[in-house]
Formats: structure tokens, C-alpha cells, sequence
């Protein structure tokens, strides 16, 4: 594999990296350890940004001057095909370099709406490029998200393959599948293949053909059988897998409510003691935004938020890490966290609010997922 180091200077907003994309290669996108706290992004969402789930600046990248803007998060893995001969990979920073100022870099700020006041620092990403003999993945391409629940996948020819393996699941590591079939060719309509009678798999959890989708997030990826050999003394081996790639499918469904995780419900906190709020959210299609709403009254009040008002509404933030655990069948959720201090001694409720982009950079709060948690402060004697 070679390896190649660049430099994402503090006042320019997409660099050219010079590496070529070629079929056969593989991209493996990450910041330097010292700096991948910078690279997730400011967990205010900047909703004049290409990708506003990656947060206020977070690094993202792009295949070509037109491609799709990825966010890299902590890394990022991109595998050229042939719709990329000629194109260039680029690196950037999310939002416009508007209103900052080179410096540096550091977690505090003093945003509004998460688009000023912050410095900037130049920016270290290592790029690791590997040969691979897998098959390209052509489309839908990573992070695209479509109101069609019955996609078509695409990919590039392998030389000399006598077949595929599709699949495809609600997992990024593939331990439980909801798809895995052997087509011929380079491309797989479920459409066709919910027509053809055969006994389709189904998605755990609903009853419907893997061919129609529900609302959600899905990764797939695919390898091929080829032959190495003569035609009338053939010899299989497998390929590589491909890299894997993200994507969504979203009907505007309703969203479920998140999932508290801590405090329980009616926890006593004494005065001055920090509350901490934890939160899940399963993953959605098209990306999702959180804030909160406090509220506080009397010690013994019974707080309803659609009577009171909040003593304060937070902005809408991203979600920058993800809730996994290793049990079977239970899905990577986004995970969510607030800490609140020097709270006044009386009753107190907190409301997380969820809602997805869905409709692009207009939010839709009348789809928000909504739950409530209520405490008390210094009530106990």
C-alpha cells in the first residue's frame, strides 16, 4: 500500500490531493490521532453546509469536482470505479471559511448558528491507497439516501466473473443480512427480484420482500467468483470484498421517539450535583439533528412542555458518535449526550427532540421524535 500525507490549510475550503483515481483502488481517508476530535466537526449542525450532518467544519471528501460530499468522520473508506477514470480525490471542510479566521483550532467557540467565531487551524489527513482486485461499486453511491424502497445496484464488471455475492444489511459489519444473493451480472434490481418468485429473503423484523425496503439505513457490498483458468478446465477464486458502502432509504415516516438511557425518571439530584442526560436514536436515512429544551419549576410540580416554557432551547447539534453493542439483531443506534449544572433546586424536565433532513436543509419539526425526562433538584428534605 502507499501512503500519502496532506496538509488541509486553514483558509482554503476543498484541496486537490493529486492522487489519481484508477479502478482497482481503494481510499482509506483519515485525520491524524491528534486531530480527530477536529475533523468530526463542531456538534452544532451548519445547515448552509455541504453535508450538515457532519457537523459546523467537520472533514469530508469528495470523488471529482462534482462527486457526492462524504463526511470522514473518523475514516472513510472510497473504492474508484470507472465512471472515476480521469477525476481527482479531494479533501475539505464543511461549510464556507465566511466569517472565520485562521488560528488555532480549538472545542470551545463562540458560534451563532454554529457559522462564526471560530479559529481554524491547517488540517494533517492521511491517505492510505491499496490495490484491490474487488469488484467497484457504481451506485447508489455512499451516503446517498432515495425515496425509492426498491433501488437498483450497480457495479463494475470483473474480469473473467462467473458470478456475484450481493449483500446487504442493517449492520456495517454484516453479521445479520438481509439480502444475500449470487446474480451474474453487475447489477441487481429489487424491483426484478421481487418478481421472480424464488422465495426472497426478508429484512428481520417485517414481513415484506428484502426487495421493498423500509424506511432506514442500509450497507451493502459485493465480490465476485472468477475464473483464473482455461474455459474447458476452469478454476474459481474469490475476489475481495468491495468497499462498503451506506445508503438510505426514507418514506417521511413518522420518527421514533429516542431512547433515554440515564437518569432514570424522578431521580433526585442534590444541589450543585451535575446531570448527566444520555440518549439513542436508530440510525436514519437521510441523517438526523437533536437539541434540547429545559425546563423548571417548584419543587413537587408536575412540568407539562406544552404549557410551559423552556428556560432554554439549545441549538440543533449533530450526532457524533455511534451506540453499538454486540448482541445479535440489535442495530447501531446515534448516541447522544448533555451535561446540565448549577441547576436551581425545584423540578426539572428535559426534552430531546429528533428530526431528520428528510427535506433537505428545512427542517420538518412537526416529524420530530420527542421524549421527556423529568428530575428533581435539591428537593429531598
Amino acid at each position: 500500500s502507499d501512503v500519502v500525507d496532506v496538509t488541509l490549510p486553514s483558509d482554503v475550503a476543498w484541496l486537490n490531493t493529486g492522487i489519481d483515481l484508477r479502478p482497482g483502488e481503494r481510499y482509506r481517508i483519515e485525520p491524524v490521532a491528534s486531530q480527530i476530535e477536529v475533523s468530526l466537526g463542531l456538534e452544532t449542525a451548519n445547515f448552509s453546509a455541504p453535508v450538515p450532518t457532519a457537523g459546523a467544519f467537520g472533514l469530508i471528501a469528495r470523488v471529482g469536482r462534482s462527486g457526492l460530499p462524504q463526511v470522514v468522520g473518523r475514516g472513510l473508506d472510497l473504492q474508484s470505479n470507472s465512471l472515476n477514470q480521469g477525476e481527482m480525490l479531494f479533501i475539505g471542510r464543511n461549510g464556507t471559511l465566511s466569517g472565520y479566521t485562521a488560528g488555532t483550532t480549538t472545542a470551545s467557540s463562540s458560534t451563532t448558528g454554529g457559522t462564526s467565531g471560530v479559529a481554524l487551524s491547517d488540517l494533517k489527513v492521511r491517505i492510505t491507497i491499496e490495490n484491490t482486485d474487488a469488484p467497484s461499486p457504481l451506485a447508489p453511491v455512499h451516503g446517498f439516501s432515495t425515496t425509492n424502497p426498491s433501488p437498483t445496484f450497480d457495479w463494475d464488471d470483473a474480469e473473467d466473473a462467473f458470478k456475484y455475492v450481493f449483500e446487504l444489511s442493517r449492520f456495517p459489519d454484516f453479521r445479520e443480512q438481509a439480502l444475500n444473493v449470487e446474480p451474474s451480472s453487475s447489477s441487481l434490481s429489487l424491483t426484478a427480484l421481487a418478481g421472480n418468485g424464488s422465495g426472497v429473503p426478508t429484512i428481520p423484523g417485517q414481513d415484506t420482500p428484502a426487495a421493498t425496503l423500509t424506511e432506514g439505513t442500509y450497507f451493502w457490498r459485493v465480490r465476485a467468483q472468477v475464473n483464473k483458468c482455461r474455459t474447458i478446465a476452469p478454476c474459481f477464486e474469490w475476489t475481495d470484498h468491495s468497499v462498503v458502502y451506506r445508503v438510505g432509504v426514507e418514506t417521511n415516516s413518522a420518527l421514533p421517539r429516542p431512547t433515554i438511557l440515564r437518569p432514570a425518571s424522578d431521580t433526585g439530584f442534590q444541589r450543585g450535583q451535575p446531570v448527566i442526560v444520555e440518549f439513542t436514536q436508530p440510525l436514519d436515512a437521510s441523517g438526523m439533528f437533536w437539541r434540547y429544551k429545559h425546563y423548571q419549576a417548584a419543587c413537587g410540580s408536575v412540568i407539562s412542555p406544552s404549557s410551559a416554557a423552556p428556560e432554554t432551547t439549545s441549538p440543533w447539534k449533530v450526532f457524533l458518535s455511534t451506540y453499538e453493542t454486540n448482541f445479535l439483531g440489535q442495530v447501531p443506534e446515534e448516541y447522544g449526550s448533555l451535561q446540565l449544572t448549577d441547576l436551581n433546586t425545584g423540578a426539572h424536565l428535559v426534552r430531546i427532540e429528533v428530526v431528520d433532513a428528510a427535506n433537505g436543509r428545512n427542517l420538518d419539526t412537526s416529524r420530530a421524535g420527542v421524549s421527556d425526562i423529568a428530575f428533581a433538584v435539591g428537593c429531598q428534605n
